[in-house]
């Protein structure tokens, strides 16, 4: 005879089985083998009823090990095919670049007169402009105007140039 309150660690799907199968008079016992297939059928519902966040989870997981795999495959190829002479040299050339435009600060040897050299008109006060980096001792006599324009294309971050006519003069 099955107890009139069912304990607490049962879950409420077997109980709703559980009561549907009770008989309303006084019946024996519940065999084991029909309990047992019923815990089954409930362990197969709860199979069946997949976590979406998990199918998430191991999606992101699968895309993550695809890209893997393929970029392992693409630097294995790199490095049987590629040129390596190539890539050390373009880095070499880019190292003494860095040194060049970054590198410890120089004296330029310009004489200032007071005359932008490349308006042509005359300043109170003159930039030196380093157009072939700090580590050159070149450079020439630029306004304030002239020198951010002109100089650096209007952004500071921009590398030095050297302008072969004045970019202000253009828009009068």
């Amino acid at each position: 005879m099955l107890p009139a309150q069912p304990p607490q660690f049962v879950p409420a799907q077997l109980q709703a089985i559980v009561e549907q199968m009770r008989p309303q008079q006084a019946a024996p016992q519940l065999d084991a083998a029909r309990l047992q297939a019923v815990i089954e059928q409930i362990r197969m519902q709860r199979e069946a009823q997949q976590n979406p966040l998990a199918e998430a989870f191991v999606g992101i997981v699968r895309v993550v090990a695809v890209g893997a795999a393929i970029g392992l495959g693409v630097a294995a190829i790199g490095s049987l095919f590629g040129n390596d002479d190539e890539a050390r040299e373009r880095a070499r050339l880019q190292r003494a670049r860095n040194r060049r435009l970054n590198g410890p600060r120089g004296r330029v040897n310009v004489v200032k007169t007071g005359i932008c050299t490349c308006c042509g008109k005359r300043f109170r006060y003159t930039e030196v402009h380093h157009y072939a980096g700090r580590a050159v001792p070149r450079g020439r006599e630029m306004c304030g105007r002239c020198h951010f324009y002109c100089g650096h294309n209007g952004n500071w971050k921009n590398y030095a140039i050297n302008p072969k006519g004045c970019w202000l003069d253009s828009f009068k």
